[in-house]
């Protein structure tokens, strides 16, 4: 075999290589996100659409909400027009919202809205996804059922606004500790962010 020969074979074998384990380590990184989603104790949803807004992949993590199932359905493969995301939302509203977002984040543009549907409080992030053209493939979204910690922030809201125990040093220095956690919660941040 000539030298050429060998360099070549060289490099293809140094290239199967860097492939092989490049495989092994998106495999090892998927098996830890599944590990970790499957555990996740927050109600919380992931999907990801192609350019129609017709759903490829989705996960669904923690107990189950009023704003989605868990399980979510199976994927229609079989079906030439496929799976649409609201597909997987059992709330009439929610599914109008998600449904109304997506073609607005298929057009390019990331969104944050906070749905208040049968006491329940959601919060989702529709994100777009790009094509080295810079056209719209498809469109990562997250939903949150942030209702237990919602009841949290109100309840810490209507304490430090409270006019209970007024002049009370204790009290008020409990008051000033409860609008402290308010204004620096999560929820805080993601209520600012969907505009509500």
């Amino acid at each position: 075999m000539s030298k050429t020969g060998r360099e070549s074979l060289h490099k293809l074998k140094t290239l199967v290589d860097e492939l092989g384990d490049r495989d092994e380590g998106l495999k090892r990184d998927a098996a830890l996100f599944e590990a970790v989603f499957r555990d996740f104790p927050i109600p919380v949803t992931i999907w990801l659409t192609d350019e129609k807004g017709l759903c490829v992949s989705r996960r669904v993590s923690g107990r189950d909400s009023k704003g989605w199932s868990s399980p979510p359905p199976p994927l229609k493969q079989e079906e030439p027009k496929g799976t649409k995301v609201i597909d997987m939302y059992q709330c009439v509203e929610l599914k109008k919202e998600i449904e109304k977002n997506l073609k607005v984040a298929l057009k390019g543009q990331q969104l944050s809205f906070m749905s208040t549907v049968e006491g329940a409080h959601i919060w989702s992030r529709l994100t777009p996804r790009y094509c080295e053209d810079g056209s719209c493939s498809g469109v990562i979204g997250v939903s949150w059922d942030l209702t237990a910690n919602y009841r949290m922030f109100s309840a810490l809201l209507k304490i430090s606004a409270s006019d209970c125990g007024l002049g009370d040093p204790e009290m008020e220095l409990l008051k000033a500790e409860a609008k402290s956690a308010a204004q620096g919660s999560v929820i805080k941040s993601l209520l600012e962010e969907s505009g509500t």
